[in-house]
This record gives structure tokens, sequence and C-alpha cells, in this order.
């Protein structure tokens, strides 16, 4: 069966059409090769063992290398390595491996790679670029040890006419390492692997439409809050007429298990978890490894749920360290993450500093690199009637940031949500209508969440939901918001 397609991944062809493909920047001069077309009983790589050296292989950048070595699986095999580093390189086919596919074909991606040093992560990885935009298929990989590792995944096109571009990505390389690649494979049908979580399906929502494994939906956009201090939201939910699609919680490195049990509790309640830690090391320190047994043992135990979570570490990273250190962080937690089938790997920046502050904080320079993250998320708050500095100050251009960020998601084939947010007693009497009004931009802008921040900590003004007002105001958005069922 076709699965469907991710918002993102629509929202991509909506606005990229056509420029996905034309925006990659290829290096370097190979032999040329005649790509074959699709057929039904034929392994189309094209020298995916390596036997002819790298010919009809190249990588995207000149600081990118591959070269032929003989300690492959059973011969020869391919070599990633950057000139300086640490930095991503990409094995990738210097022409499409397949022309013109139908939609419906469904096809099996293999290859095996290698680690010089353990801790590597990355994704073999599919574009399926047809004339309406272009479907990014993938599986990603973290390497514990220096032993040949399969990674494979079955997927089915839904591009009519589609080229097929097939790569092998290597995360954070230091100069001087290398990723092994050998018998790359793209074969037609399917082998008993499972497909890309951000596409199977798991299960229903309350006003039509499926979620992924990963709890992605196909319509909509759950609606929900922070509750407290990560206390029971039953009695909120009592006043507010109904379940939260979406609760947001907060944890330190020494409570997982903590963080598990309510991640058990809320999806037996139908709530989706979306749960923020801070970290046992300092970032610079995750970077290099030092806290991966701490992240494979939470994503172990967060993967044995039934069901969706969403995991971010140390969100609004701004002001609190070398963003840089941040982002490297982020890159190397990823694969460790995404060896998870229900897990969606998640990081949440404030928002204002990415369209509004320096350039360090940019959406660009927070970026981790595509298809390390399945969702982006910002804390965007409606400062009207809060002061600063002695002045009364106005409302936010809520829209604006959506508009921003819209554009983001579509340009890096990622999902965006609202992590928190919140309005103060006064605005929410004098503009009754912001609650709905936000909630409807962020859905008409591909945003997939929007979880209110319904808490005294942390809060510098009335964002808490206290009175009858907002109590209503929520309520309605809450009670047509999608839900899963």
């Amino acid at each position: 069966m076709i699965l469907p397609l991710s918002r993102s991944r629509r929202s991509a062809a909506r606005l990229l059409t056509g420029t996905l493909a034309a925006g990659l920047v290829f290096t370097g001069l190979y032999p040329w090769v005649e790509v074959p077309k699709a057929s039904a009983d034929t392994q189309h790589v094209v020298n995916g063992t390596f036997t002819s050296g790298v010919s009809g292989w190249k990588t995207n950048s000149k600081q990118q290398s591959i070269s032929h070595v003989a300690n492959g699986r059973n011969g020869g095999a391919a070599r990633l390595s950057v000139t300086t580093g640490p930095a991503g390189s990409v094995l990738n086919d210097q022409k499409s491996t397949l022309t013109n596919v139908a939609a419906g074909q469904t096809f099996t991606a293999t290859a095996w790679v290698k680690a010089e040093e353990p801790g590597m992560g990355g994704h073999l990885r599919v574009r399926a670029v047809g004339n309406d935009g272009a479907d990014t298929h993938r599986e990603y990989f973290h390497l514990k040890d220096t032993n040949w590792t399969k990674v494979n995944f079955t997927f089915t096109n839904t591009r009519a006419g589609a080229d097929f571009d097939l790569n092998v990505v290597a995360y954070d390389l230091a100069a001087g390492t290398g990723l092994l690649i050998d018998d790359v494979n793209l074969t037609p049908g399917t082998d008993a692997v499972e497909a890309d979580p951000n596409d199977q399906i798991g299960g229903y929502l309350t006003e039509g439409g499926t979620y992924s494994k990963i709890g992605i939906p196909s319509d909509g956009a759950y609606f929900g809050a922070t509750v407290g201090s990560n206390g029971d939201p039953s009695s909120f939910e009592q006043e507010v007429g109904g379940k939260l699609g979406i609760r947001r919680t907060f944890y330190g490195p020494t409570q997982v298990d903590w963080a598990v049990d309510i991640a058990k509790t809320d999806i037996a309640s139908k709530r989706v978890p979306w749960i923020s830690f801070k970290l046992p090391h300092s970032w610079n320190d995750m970077a290099a490894g030092k806290g991966d047994a701490w992240a494979e043992d939470l994503v172990a135990k967060l993967d044995a749920l039934q069901g969706p979570v969403w995991l971010t570490f140390h969100h609004e990273p701004e002001g609190d360290g070398p963003i840089k250190d941040w982002v490297a962080m982020q890159k190397h937690l990823s694969p460790i993450v995404k060896s998870s089938d229900n897990i969606a790997f998640a990081t949440i920046l404030t928002g204002w500093h990415q369209v509004s502050g320096e350039e360090q904080y940019s959406l660009e320079n927070t970026w981790p690199g595509d298809g390390l993250v399945d969702i982006v998320g910002f804390d965007v708050y409606n400062y009207d009637e809060t002061v600063k500095d002695g002045k009364v100050r106005g409302t936010s251009p809520m829209d604006t940031y959506f508009q921003e960020f819209e554009a983001f998601s579509a340009k890096h084939d990622v999902e965006w949500g609202i992590g928190e947010t919140g309005i103060n007693n006064e605005a929410a009497a004098s503009d009754p209508e912001w609650m709905q009004r936000t909630y409807d931009q962020i859905v008409n802008r591909g945003g997939i969440a929007m979880s209110y921040f319904n808490t005294h900590l942390n809060s510098s003004t009335t964002w808490e939901i206290t009175d009858s007002l907002k109590t209503k105001q929520f309520g309605e958005v809450l009670k047509d918001s999608t839900k899963i069922k």
C-alpha cells in the first residue's frame, strides 16, 4: 500500500517544486555512467560493490573525499572522509540510480557500513524527485563498534516519473577517520525490513486522518499544554472539557524513570508526550560521546513504550553556551534517538532569536542538518500587555513568525510546532480570539502542534490559566483540535 506522506513533504512539494534537486551542489568528475530504467527484476545500483574503484560515485563538496580501499566485506569498499572536521560527508550516485519511476512501485535500499572509530552515525537515503516535488526516504544508523553493519529499508514511490538519487550520509567525521561503505543495493520489491517510522501509520486521529509511528499527524495540529510542575493534568482537562492532544513536560538528567512513567501515562490517555531533558554533561562533552550511555538508556526505555514520544534535549539554548556546541550535540544524539521506531527527535528554540536576534542564532546556524531532526519547535509568546523597561508592550506578530517557520520547514523537509506559548490575563481579555486565531494560523502554516505554557513556574507574567475567561478560550480550541483516537 502507498503510505501517507508527512505534511512537511507535501509542503515542500508545494513551495519548492523542482528546487530540491537543483539546489544540490555536486563536485568531482567521473566516467559517464548510463542510467538504467526501472524494471521488475534487476539490481539497479552502478558499482555498488566497488569492484571498479569508486566510479559512478561522488561527494557533495571539495571538503569531502571518497576513496577506494581493499578491506571491504568481500573485496573493495568505498571510504568517506573529510579534509577538515568534524564535518559531514556524502556518498552520492554520479547519476540518478533510477529514472522515470512510476508511482506505486516498491523498492528496498540496502548498504553495509563500518566505522573506523565507534560512535559514528549517519543514514542511508533515497531522494525521489518528480515534476511535482520530492520525497526523502531514509534509514538511520549509529555504529557502536567497528563491525560491518547492514542498513536497509523498504519504501513505496509516490511521485509519478520520479528520478531516484541514492546516498549514504556520514555525520561529524573527524579528520583522519572514515566511514567504510560496501554492497549498496536498490532492488524492486520488499525485504524483511520496516519502512521509515515517519511514514508508517501508528494509528488514527479523532478528526479523521492518521498519525505516524513517531506521532506526526496527517492533518491538523495537536493542541495541549504544560500543566504545573509535570503534575497530573486530569483536573485541568476536566476544567477545559477534554483530553489534551499533546503535553509538554520537563526533566533533569537524573529523572529518566520519572519521565518514562509520565510518558507511559500520557500515551495511555491518548496524549502525545513532548518531553525536554537537560543533559548530564556539557554540550561539548555530549557531542564527544560522553553521554552516550545515558542517552541510549533513555531511548531504550522510551522505545519500549506503546506509542509515540517527542524528545528534546536542552530546549531554548540561546545564551546558555556556544551555540555551535549545542548544534554538534544535536547532531551526535540524533542517530541514537533515531535508532528507535516511536521517538521523534525534536529541537526547540525560542523563535524570537531566530527571526529577530543575532546571526549566530539564525534558523540556518542552529540547524543540525537535513534528515537529523523530525520536528523543530519554537517557544513564541504573545507579550501584549506585558511590561519591559517600564513600557507596556504591544501584541506579538505571531503569524510573522509562523511564516518564517513554514518556509524553513519546507526548505529542510522537517515538521514544525510550538512547544510553548502564552498570553497574559489582560491581553486575553482585550483580544479574546487570540488563542483560536493563533491555533488556526499554526495549522494554516503547516505546524503540527501548539502547547500552552500553563504554569506559574518561570513565568514573567500571568501565563497560567487560572481564570474562567482563558479556561473557556482554551477549551474552545481544544474541542475541535487534532487528537489521537
